[in-house]
């Protein structure tokens, strides 16, 4: 059975600037603040550093403190579990920020906007379409998907530019295992040879400064 007074904890946060309201908050909901974050980076293919998830824990403090407290003061939710889920959005908002900020790279002039969200993502269709999933998770997550096809199609050339980006779709964005690619390409390019492509490619993508996510 879950604990009531949630929604009026995330109120007397949102309204008082004593001490107490926040430490209960902080009390109630760092544990799960923090799996929250690490669930972000997991649902995108990246592992963080734990340092890297201490100091988004804080970030998470700040957004919700920021612009007089305005997250807090927008929250409706009422029981323990939607506050939760409406932490976890704003807990998925600055690790995308984070990630876009360390992967955007400059050549040539040109800012290449792609973080390993992007990216690929195994899950990532799944997360899309999941209804549970907020607006703003959504959005994020198609805005990341796209950034990484069209970095992908920025770099690739040649005669085999399109089914290689097929193949970077299906492994990075769909996370099907090469076996699987190469039954969608019906056998005609083995699963060693979808490997070659991979790793070809992430080299080249990598030295276009596009940062690319482990499978």
């Amino acid at each position: 059975m879950e604990r009531e007074g949630a929604g009026d904890l995330v109120r007397d946060c949102a309204t008082s600037r004593e001490e107490a309201p926040w430490r209960r908050f902080v009390g109630s909901f760092e544990d799960r603040i923090r799996m929250a974050v690490l669930q972000a980076f997991f649902r995108v293919g990246a592992t963080p550093r734990w340092h890297t998830v201490d100091e988004l824990v804080q970030d998470v403090y700040c957004r919700l403190l920021e612009h007089d407290r305005r997250i807090l003061r927008e929250c409706r939710a009422r029981s323990e579990s939607s506050v939760m889920g409406y932490l976890a959005t704003v807990c998925t908002s600055v690790v995308v920020d984070h990630l876009r900020a360390q992967a955007t790279q400059k050549r040539g002039g040109r800012t290449l906007m792609v973080r390993p969200v992007a990216d690929g993502v195994r899950d990532h269709l799944e997360w899309i379409a999941d209804p549970a999933a907020g607006p703003e998770q959504r959005y994020l997550l198609r805005e990341a998907r796209l950034e990484f096809l069209d970095s992908c199609s920025l770099v690739f050339a040649g005669d085999l530019r399109e089914r290689n980006l097929e193949i970077f779709r299906l492994a990075f964005v769909e996370g099907w295992t090469s076996r699987e690619i190469s039954v969608r390409f019906d056998g005609t390019i083995k699963p060693g040879s979808i490997d070659s492509v991979i790793h070809r490619h992430r080299r080249l993508l990598q030295e276009r400064g596009v940062a690319v996510p482990e499978r």
